[in-house]
């Protein structure tokens, strides 16, 4: 039974991730990608104490399967082995409620690939702008990808204060951009191997 690989033409075998659409045997390895990331790339940017309060927050593999059931388009980049390493999605109306890679995969081009590959469905779908809410870790590829900052956001995960920052990319829309979107995601959720 062939895979139907999103941002590429065919699967590639190099060992770089091939991003598809979410299956539901993915959840529990999603809640450890998040896991991961949070513990090993936020230490940096966050006291232990936010840490652990983000932590507590993490969606079980059943909450994944849930929201992930919704409608949204939610997207899975796997290894040559094909265990999933990065995970994102996008709502209906272009927000990005997640976007985790296992620690192992970060600053390799993956996060860029993987919004990329919202971008060119948000521009299919004519949407305006995609949007999320992005940790002090994330920000700054949030910036390097196009997206502007909007706010600082001040939280609270239970007792503890957390921030994070609301970032919008503005979409220019042209029958020229739009059809080529088109063409390219039709071109390769057709392939399979």
């Amino acid at each position: 039974m062939g895979r139907r690989y999103l941002g590429s033409s065919a699967p590639q075998f190099d060992g770089f991730p091939r991003v598809r659409r979410f299956r539901e045997s993915d959840a529990p390895r999603l809640t450890a990608i998040y896991r991961a990331a949070v513990q090993e790339r936020a230490k940096d940017d966050y006291s232990a104490q936010q840490i652990a309060a983000w932590l507590s927050v993490i969606p079980s593999a059943q909450d994944f399967a849930v929201k992930y059931g919704d409608g949204r388009l939610a997207l899975v980049a796997e290894d040559g082995a094909g265990q999933a390493v990065g995970f994102t999605d996008l709502e209906k109306d272009g927000h990005i409620d997640f976007l985790y890679l296992h620690p192992d995969w970060a600053g390799q081009g993956l996060a860029a690939r993987l919004i990329a590959t919202l971008e060119s469905e948000a521009r299919c779908h004519g949407l305006p702008r995609i949007f999320a809410e992005a940790s002090e870790t994330a920000l700054p590829f949030f910036l390097r990808q196009g997206f502007r900052c909007l706010a600082r956001r001040e939280l609270r995960l239970g007792a503890v204060e957390i921030h994070n920052y609301s970032v919008e990319k503005r979409l220019v829309h042209g029958w020229s951009n739009r059809l080529r979107a088109c063409f390219r995601r039709g071109r390769n959720e057709g392939s399979t191997s």
